[in-house]
């Protein structure tokens, strides 16, 4: 069977920022934090990342992150765009759960250098 992901992904929590990108159209962004907005990564490779957040997105929209993985001692800077939105829950009117929603995005616009060195970061955890 061949390996269809390119990079390797890693299931380990980091901290991001994010933003909606400026390049977004208004209709695709209704709802979105115009400002940075911190979220905890499910998971991430050089090509993507997952994360939970309590709105839904629409697929299409563009955003901005900066990532802090200690590891690389400096911020990765990219724009990514949301490629799948999973509901996480059943959160009904008047109810005390809070939606939450399953976050993909792949990213756009990233360098070489910084998509590379994510990827060192994944391997040398899976390595050990």
């Amino acid at each position: 069977m061949e390996e269809k992901r390119r990079y390797r992904r890693l299931n380990r929590s980091f901290i991001t920022k994010f933003r909606l990108s400026a390049d977004n159209n208004a209709s695709s962004s209704v709802n979105l934090p115009a400002k940075w907005d911190i979220v905890t990564i499910r998971n991430i490779s050089g090509s993507g990342m997952a994360f939970i957040y309590h709105k839904p997105f629409v697929e299409g929209v563009l955003l901005e992150f900066e990532i802090t993985v200690a590891s690389l001692h400096r911020l990765v800077k990219c724009l990514g765009v949301v490629c799948r939105v999973d509901s996480l829950n059943e959160a009904k009117p008047g109810s005390k759960i809070i939606p939450l929603y399953g976050i993909a995005v792949h990213y756009t616009e990233i360098t070489r250098e910084e998509q590379e060195a994510i990827d060192r970061v994944v391997e040398a955890f899976i390595n050990g």
